[in-house]
């Protein structure tokens, strides 16, 4: 009865006449709360009660050991039971992973080309070092019988000329259902005193083994970790240490399972990789000198990739009154290994290619920071004043061996923050305004910059319309700072851009950039509003929306051979996003949330360096992402068909259209929009989430489709080749309209000459850019949890799909996927590998 007693007293408006109470909840705090404190409480005589306000708010199930009112302020002071606790989590997880979508291929014909005196086509086998797939049907051809170093069953010949064995389509690929197990354990050991925590010990520890989607390759990786936190009088101390592992059986840093996919998927239906990847006398058994067998790439490679990262923290915060102060330091290193060595025999590296890569990343930070409560007469209003500082020393060393190429950058980082906070609390509107002021200063910045002002502030109305359920708060920010390539940075994915698709067996990236000395920061003026508007029960709804000026933006090109960056560009980029959330009415059985978001993205290079227009910034030399001024940054750029000045196509002499030799824009990358719808639905014990995402438009050069075209497996090859008669729409060269038929593939004529050969091994690039659309099911998941009052205090049993459904009409793997797994490779497909889809389940015991 007298603990309900003090509910009466934080929500009676009568006792508190110049403004309502409202309680403070914190789940952290209702964690530490202890059942057999919860049943003492004091009596509240109603004759000692006086108008006034609260000094603090507490839940209104603490119990409390005594009131004191004075100077018109009341201050309720709780009960301090000391206490031990101890608990933890155990979980442990298993799920399988398959691919998703995969390129269209055919298995209709064999390794081979038209003979041309003949006027037919004919089978080429692997010792003749062909590379096309545009032989006869594989239901033309059968086995002789003899000794082979290709294949156990003999030689292919034309049906009926040997023994009678039919010719078998053979799916070469090199994809597989994945294996993931983790598990992970952790403790908490705290002491406190009522609902303050003297000291907090946490230990975590974990594991898992993981194989691949991509036969003979795995990873594994434990970690561990600890944190300690204490307070001593006016002292608070925190400290903290994580390690991290990794170990990869191959890293596709320089695009290597790439590579291996691509084999893969160009292997004629006529040659099985899977009969061994190697002859007898140790040379690489292939469909082509020109090509690799995948297995033979993967097998006893000598590949590694070792992965070890630490971080360690230390802390400590001083606190007296309005005034506190407090000090840190933060050492991390990262330290990675790989071997990424080509093996002899390999294609286009026949006496192989040995690299290994070594990098460590060291970073120390020193800060620490002062800050200063200000009160005034009026308690609606208070201010902060903090004063902060940053000292950062970077260190990153990369070495290539046996290259003897060794790069290292340094860094030191300086910078000082002054912030001055104005908060106003009224009854029915509340507000803020910061005003603030960075310098920022480095050892490759050495003027400094001294002014980068930011101001940001809200105000939030309480009662809405009269409504005290319906709050509207509306924010703004407005920041001036200057951001510089981190150290640690890689560049080695640039040299891709040095070479033509059809040379990407060259890439094995061994250059880094020559430095960060010669590069100013990036000026970044960004401008941020957000409004929202909630009901605290039914609906929330979120706008926001931002603006971003770049100058002296940093990407990288090519000089004298090497990699150098340089400020090449301005850049504006606009977005905003919206979100609405409705929920049910509450119910202690029934909850069902659902979020819809609406998110819209672009940029536009405003300017572009003297000679630097049209620069890539990522793919090929032939088609890439570029630097185009007037365009998005990264639009994509390749190979057109010539027009005239009415936009016809230009068609030749023999019936075709003309490709143009110079290259210009092509498509752009980024999305119209995206659109999100995020369902929860709680059912006592049960709980289920769905995530579904739709993305609006975006482009894609789809490169894997069209060296599938020029190699003959692909479906379209397959069904294209035997069209005749075809007249391409557009003029000739003097101006009349075309009427000369033509075959796609002509068996009197050269190879060369055909559709999928004539333009080179990546077509006219603008034939293959295909729109990203697409609506996927994100995730599926079901839990249910179990309270257990003697052993545990509950166990989570959690099942759970993920990008289980992709509908899109793009004609590769999944469109967001990224070429050879690098950050600015969205947009480009080259044998981009799959995207997966995963089923698993996890229990987790908390006790």
């Amino acid at each position: 009865m007298n603990k309900y007693l003090f509910l009466l007293l934080l929500t009676t408006k009568g006792l508190f006449a110049q403004e309502p109470v409202k309680p403070v909840i914190s789940e952290d705090y209702l964690s530490l709360i202890r059942s057999d404190s919860l049943n003492k409480s004091i009596a509240i005589k109603t004759d000692s009660i006086k108008t006034g306000r609260l000094k603090q708010t507490y839940w209104y199930r603490q119990p409390v050991s005594g009131l004191r009112f004075k100077n018109k302020q009341l201050t309720i002071e709780p009960v301090t039971t000391e206490y031990i606790e101890f608990g933890g989590v155990f979980s442990s997880a298993f799920a399988f992973s398959s691919p998703n979508n995969s390129p269209a291929t055919q298995s209709m014909y064999a390794q081979g080309r038209n003979n041309t005196f003949q006027g037919k086509t004919e089978f080429r086998g692997p010792e003749t070092g062909e590379t096309f797939s545009f032989g006869p049907a594989i239901t033309e051809l059968e086995y002789d019988g003899s000794h082979n170093a290709y294949d156990p069953n003999g030689r292919l010949v034309p049906a009926g000329s040997g023994n009678g064995l039919s010719a078998q389509a053979f799916d070469n690929g090199i994809l597989r259902n994945g294996l993931l197990q983790n598990q992970a354990l952790s403790f908490r050991l705290s002491q406190g005193l009522g609902y303050t925590k003297k000291w907090n010990l946490q230990l975590k520890a974990g594991t898992g083994r993981e194989g691949m989607i991509m036969r003979a390759n795995s990873n594994s990786s434990e970690n561990v970790s600890a944190n300690f936190d204490a307070a001593v009088w006016k002292f608070n101390f925190i400290g903290a240490y994580s390690a991290y592992r990794t170990r990869f059986s191959n890293d596709n840093r320089g695009g290597f399972l790439n590579r291996v996919y691509q084999n893969s998927l160009l292997t004629p239906v006529s040659f099985n990789n899977s009969y061994g990847d190697e002859q007898g006398d140790g040379v690489q058994r292939t469909y082509s000198g020109r090509s690799d067998n995948p297995f033979y790439l993967l097998h006893n490679n000598g590949h590694y990739s070792r992965n070890f990262q630490q971080t360690g923290n230390l802390s400590a915060r001083f606190k007296t009154g309005r005034f506190t102060l407090g000090a840190g330091t933060t050492l991390e290193g990262l330290a990675l290994n790989s071997d990424e060595s080509l093996k002899s025999g390999s294609a286009f590296y026949e006496t192989g290619f040995h690299l290994k890569r070594e990098k460590d990343d060291r970073r120390f930070t020193l800060d620490g920071f002062a800050e200063l409560v200000i009160k005034y007469n009026n308690p609606k209003y208070k201010s902060t004043a903090k004063l902060a500082y940053t000292r950062a020393d970077l260190q990153t060393e990369i070495d290539y061996k046996p290259l003897v190429r060794n790069y290292q950058y340094k860094r030191k980082v300086d910078e000082f923050v002054g912030l001055y906070e104005t908060n106003y609390d009224g009854q029915n509107i509340d507000g803020a305004l910061n005003l603030g002021n960075k310098t920022y200063r480095s050892s490759t910045f050495t003027n400094g910059a001294y002014f980068l002002p930011k101001v940001d502030g809200f105000i939030r109305f309480e009662n809405l319309f009269n409504n005290r359920r319906l709050p509207l708060k509306i924010a703004a920010t407005y920041n001036r700072f200057y951001t510089e390539v981190s150290p640690s940075t890689s560049y080695s994915w640039y040299e891709s851009t040095s070479l033509r698709p059809e040379s990407s067996f060259l890439f094995l990236p061994f250059k880094e950039a020559s430095g960060f000395y010669q590069v100013k920061p990036v000026k970044n003026f960004e401008f941020t509003s957000r409004i929202e508007l909630f009901d605290s029960h039914l609906f929330q709804f979120t706008a926001s929306f931002f603006t971003r000026k770049s100058k002296d933006e940093v990407l990288p090109t090519v000089e004298r051979g090497e990699i150098v960056l340089k400020n090449l560009a301005e850049i504006r980029s606009d977005g905003g996003e919206v979100e609405f959330t409705h929920r049910t009415p509450w119910s202690n059985r029934f909850r069902l949330s659902q979020t819809l978001s609406f998110y819209k993205w672009t940029n536009k290079v405003t300017k572009v360096a003297n000679g630097y227009n049209y620069a890539p910034v990522a793919g090929f030399s032939t088609v890439n992402k570029a630097l185009v001024e007037g365009k998005p940054l990264g639009v994509l750029v390749g190979t057109t068909y010539l027009r005239d000045t009415k936009g016809n196509l230009v068609i030749d002499n023999e019936g075709f259209p003309i490709a143009n030799t110079s290259t210009s824009e092509i498509g752009n990358p980024i999305p119209d929009f995206t659109l999100k719808l995020s369902q929860n639905l709680n059912l006592k014990q049960w709980d289920l989430n769905l995530d579904w995402e739709y993305k609006k438009g975006g482009d894609v050069w789809n490169g894997t489709k069209a060296f599938l075209d020029y190699y003959g497996r692909s479906k379209s090859s397959a069904e294209e080749r035997t069209i005749s008669n075809y007249v391409f729409e557009g003029l000739t060269a003097d101006g009349n309209v075309n009427t000369k038929p033509v075959s796609f593939y002509d068996l009197a004529r050269p190879l060369e000459q055909s559709k999928f050969l004539r333009y080179g091994a990546g077509g006219v690039a603008s034939d293959y850019i295909e729109k990203a659309d697409a609506l996927r099911l994100r995730n599926v998941s079901v839990t249910y949890t179990l309270p257990i009052k003697k052993l545990a205090q509950r166990v989570l049993f959690t099942a759970y799909a993920k990008n289980i459904i992709i509908w899109t009409a793009y004609q590769g793997v999944d469109p967001d996927q990224l070429m050879y797994d690098q950050a600015n490779g969205q947009g480009l497909d080259f044998f981009n590998l799959p995207s997966t889809k995963n089923f698993g389940v996890n229990v987790s015991l908390q006790f």
